[in-house]
């Protein structure tokens, strides 16, 4: 057995020599890899001797449910070793991963070996498993609750909205035709932006509230984006002591949803100014990466608080912020996961943030005529 799985959570207190005795399977996993999917056989055991495992479940729509991120000394596949059945979660490499397999035949030698403490180990970490569990069902439950009285008042705020929208955006053409002077043209249509995106924010939340996501997706670039992110926050961050660096790696076309992903953005980027405290720097980087779309949102801040690390996309998660509703990152989340996208990121107390949101190009961007 290699040397990095004896400070296994599962072997504490079991002699190096026991462990030496027994035969384990060693894999080594790049950045991203599959290691096991839910619902394919499983007879085995998986120590993680170096690197971070998430294991995630299927969620709403089909959608990745993250579970937990295991670091090393950790160990998953408890349920299948146990029942025969199949994996219950989907366990990927979030970093390059060395993880040891223990078959059905090497972890009974291993209990007969140390019938002291390894099934006192092993039964420990299952039983902590199920009261978190436990505890994350409550949580869900109870967010799921808030969500559902949230999707009914947004319901009613949508209906509510939409005649003094109407009778606002009516007013707003009668004015451009009525007025052509070129400040009045320009006062109305910021006016109708206004309306315009007071309506499409309370869709969002209300398809956010469903488990929805109605795309409008059009043809795109990142300079694009960059235009709408600078009138949308860029320039009240400008306002601050705050640098802002700019990377535009790539002219190519994506066919995004303008809109939600500008807002999307916009989350991210309001988080980084508020973790700054108004005097920092934010670096936005886009670039083309795995046939789609990378931007990166980084800042030099304090970093996310350990505490919230393994659920900052999570429904109602905030870190102590006045007047916040813990909704902004979980409305970005399900704006990535409509695009088919990925969104994570890299924390360090004292050393910032950074933000990664990967988007599919969806498909060959058309030819100019």
């Amino acid at each position: 057995m290699n040397d990095a799985f004896f400070r296994n959570r599962l072997f504490a207190d079991v002699g190096t020599d026991t462990l030496r005795s027994v035969a384990i399977r060693e894999m080594d996993f790049k950045t991203n890899d599959l290691i096991v999917r839910e619902g394919a056989p499983g007879n085995s055991l998986l120590l993680v001797g170096t690197g971070k495992v998430q294991i995630s479940k299927a969620g709403r729509q089909g959608q990745e449910e993250v579970l937990s991120v295991l670091e090393p000394n950790d160990f998953f596949g408890e349920f299948a070793i146990l029942d025969h059945g199949p994996r219950s979660a989907t366990a990927i490499a979030l970093q390059p991963s060395l993880i040891g397999e223990i078959d059905r035949a090497a972890l009974d030698l291993l209990m007969e070996s140390a019938p002291r403490v390894l099934p006192i180990n092993f039964t420990k970490v299952v039983v902590e498993r199920l009261r978190s569990t436990n505890a994350r069902f409550i949580d869900e439950l109870l967010r799921t609750e808030r969500l559902t009285l949230l999707g009914t008042m947004l319901s009613s705020i949508v209906h509510d909205l939409k005649n003094p929208m109407a009778a606002i955006v009516s007013s707003v053409s009668y004015l451009q035709q009525k007025a052509p002077d070129e400040f009045t043209q320009s006062a109305a249509a910021i006016i109708r932006g206004a309306a315009d995106r007071m309506v499409l924010l309370t869709e969002e939340l209300l398809d956010f509230a469903r488990g929805t996501a109605h795309l409008r997706p059009t043809w795109t670039t990142a300079d694009r984006i960059l235009e709408l992110l600078n009138g949308e926050i860029l320039e009240q961050v400008r306002l601050c002591p705050i640098d802002i660096k700019i990377d535009l790696r790539t002219s190519d076309q994506f066919l995004i949803d303008e809109g939600r992903m500008t807002r999307c953005l916009a989350n991210i980027i309001k988080n980084a100014r508020e973790a700054l405290k108004e005097r920092g720097e934010i670096s936005l980087i886009f670039a083309p990466r795995d046939q789609g779309l990378l931007i990166s949102v980084a800042d030099n801040g304090p970093g996310i608080p350990e505490v919230i690390r393994g659920c900052v996309f999570d429904p109602f998660v905030t870190s102590q912020k006045r007047g916040g509703t813990g909704l902004g990152l979980s409305i970005a989340k399900s704006c990535v996961d409509a695009h088919g996208g990925k969104i994570w990121f890299d924390t360090a107390t004292r050393a910032g943030t950074t933000f990664y949101v990967w988007l599919p190009r969806q498909a060959s961007a058309p030819t100019a005529q």
